[in-house]
């Protein structure tokens, strides 16, 4: 499975109940990397946790991945000086998942 680790767990809204909402340096497991269709944004569908509506799941900016999953999830090789940059690639959505 796919695994991406909270890095940034500030500014829950404040509809979001506190058991539906992230833990800073926790490990969750990737279903789904969306993007929002009306902000761009992409966002991540886990499966420990999962926002309560009308949010679709947790900014990708909150989290960081370990080169393995990144490597699963997104089908691109990583070279470890070019990690940001692909990371950066595939949350923009230039990449398909494999």
């Amino acid at each position: 499975m796919n695994k991406a680790i909270c890095i940034n767990s500030k500014g829950k809204p404040n509809d979001i109940k506190s058991e539906n909402w992230l833990i800073e340096k926790k490990e969750y497991t990737v279903l789904k990397l969306r993007r929002n269709v009306i902000t761009g944004e992409q966002f991540l569908e886990l499966l420990e946790v999962q926002p309560d509506p009308p949010y679709g799941g947790y900014k990708a900016t909150r989290f960081a991945f370990d080169i393995d999953s990144f490597e699963q999830l997104f089908g691109v090789e990583i070279i470890p000086n070019e990690i940001s940059t692909e990371i950066n690639k595939a949350l923009n959505g230039e990449y398909e998942k494999a």
